[in-house]
């Protein structure tokens, strides 16, 4: 193709007529297709070689949204989006800002990534379908990332790994001296990257008899015109959400498993449902702090969450059937690990369930029992009038009207409020800092 080329210091690209597999070889190779895109998907299939030196960084990337045919001219048009699958088994969305010959390489910070996106590392030899997709909704940018584990077979068997809503707080990682940069380009360090696009890439670092084929690029539609938000990757694999609903849909109950999907974590969440009875109709989740319920999107193969990020334990849920049978469990699931599971009872009548069997549930009993204290006093209090009254009329009491009735003063009892500190999650950044690459001879 004309409109794509390999870029960088000392790299060799070597395409095999016959398969279409194309051999990199370098310290910085980058292949590079130059054609105008928004919302994107681009996919590609990789195979790990060997390395020529190690950088905690390495792995397989994509890159698009990117205007990088142009960064030599104007290094603030470097910006873009990452889906880089980590060596180590990570798997990470990165954005870039600038990238300048004179030294400033300016990344994000706060990194969205899992630990593990599937085989606890990448294997040498084998072939990792990945897609990145990228969708503007409205203001706000939405990424997903896909790993294909079969190499295309049947279509490929593709699980989204990783997806994140870049609406403003994924912010630069700036040093000192690159404070200037960030100034002339006119970035505040929020910005998320909704324009046009030139460049999509794919690339390595220090490596030798890297591979790839299958290398793609679409226009798709916009996060928001795209029914449900799910992703428009074809044949991904789906598991049903519940079992085909039997028998009379009233009365009685129905029992409702829920399970963490293998990549959930504080910057995604996925939960696998499923009913005995009914179909689901809904799964909301609440996590440990949060003071509102999240309504998951139902992607088929799980509920996503991506709204109330980051996520922490326990979780709280709430579902509800299509036969209007629902229930609500507190701290059901009480550490974020994929493949917890719980289960919950749904009935015809609103339940909630505790996180033990015979636990009591204070979040109901407590305004309950505070109704019926108020209630008891006010019914002690006028009773003690009546009884006040009726007794002086018969003259067993008495006040004297130039005394009146003492005031005993109230001791102070100082301020209870919880003054416990809460433990500030700071989420540091989940790459190294070694991702930003000083690579002042990339593209020579």
């Amino acid at each position: 193709n004309d409109a794509c080329v390999g870029r960088g210091s000392s790299s060799t690209f070597e395409i095999d007529a016959s398969s279409g597999i194309m051999t990199m070889t370098g310290k910085t190779p980058r292949y590079y297709c130059y054609l105008d895109h928004t919302n994107v998907e681009v996919t590609t299939y990789a195979k790990r070689g060997s390395e020529t030196g190690y950088k905690s960084y390495q792995g397989m990337v994509i890159v698009a949204r990117s205007r990088h045919r142009d960064y030599k001219d104007d290094s603030c048009q470097a910006r873009g989006y990452y889906f880089r699958l980590y060596n180590t088994g990570q798997a990470c969305f990165l954005k870039e800002f600038i990238h300048s010959t004179s030294g400033c390489l300016v990344y994000s910070n706060n990194n969205p990534c899992v630990d593990d996106f599937g085989t606890g590392g990448v294997t040498k030899g084998k072939w990792y379908g990945m897609k990145l997709v990228i969708q503007n909704n409205g203001n706000k940018v939405n990424l997903q990332g896909w790993v294909d584990f079969d190499d295309g077979k049947n279509g490929g068997n593709w699980e989204k790994v990783l997806e994140y809503t870049d609406d403003g707080d994924w912010t630069a990682y700036v040093e000192s001296d690159e404070k200037d940069c960030m100034k002339d380009c006119g970035y505040d360090g929020d910005e998320a990257w909704t324009s046009q696009g030139n460049s999509v890439f794919v690339r390595a670092s220090y490596v030798k008899d890297y591979q790839w084929k299958k290398f793609s690029i679409r226009e798709i539609q916009p996060f928001q015109l795209n029914s449900g938000g799910s992703s428009p990757v074809s044949s991904p694999t789906k598991k049903p959400t519940s079992k085909p609903t039997s028998g009379s849909s009233s009365g009685g109950s129905s029992s409702v498993s829920l399970e963490l999907h293998k990549n959930a974590g504080k910057w995604w969440m996925a939960v696998k449902a499923s009913s005995s009875g009914s179909d689901i109709k809904s799964l909301k989740m609440r996590s440990d702090g949060a003071t509102s319920w999240e309504t998951g999107d139902d992607a088929g193969y799980a509920f996503i969450f991506n709204t109330a990020k980051p996520y922490s334990a326990p979780f709280d849920f709430k579902v509800e059937l299509k036969d209007g049978k629902t229930a609500t469990k507190y701290d059901a699931i009480k550490t974020l690990s994929g493949g917890q599971k719980a289960t919950l009872t749904a009935s015809s009548a609103f339940t909630v369930e505790s996180d033990t069997e015979n636990g009591t549930n204070w979040d109901v009993l407590g305004p309950v029992i505070a109704v019926l204290l108020i209630a008891s006093i006010a019914c002690m209090v006028i009773g003690g009038y009546w009884y006040m009254k009726r007794q002086k009329s018969r003259g067993d009491v008495s006040f004297d009207k130039n005394l009146g009735i003492m005031e005993t003063p109230v001791e102070d009892e100082g301020d209870n409020t919880n003054t416990n500190n809460e433990t500030t999650n700071n989420n540091n950044a989940e790459v190294e800092i070694e991702e930003i690459e000083v690579e002042l001879d990339l593209d020579e």
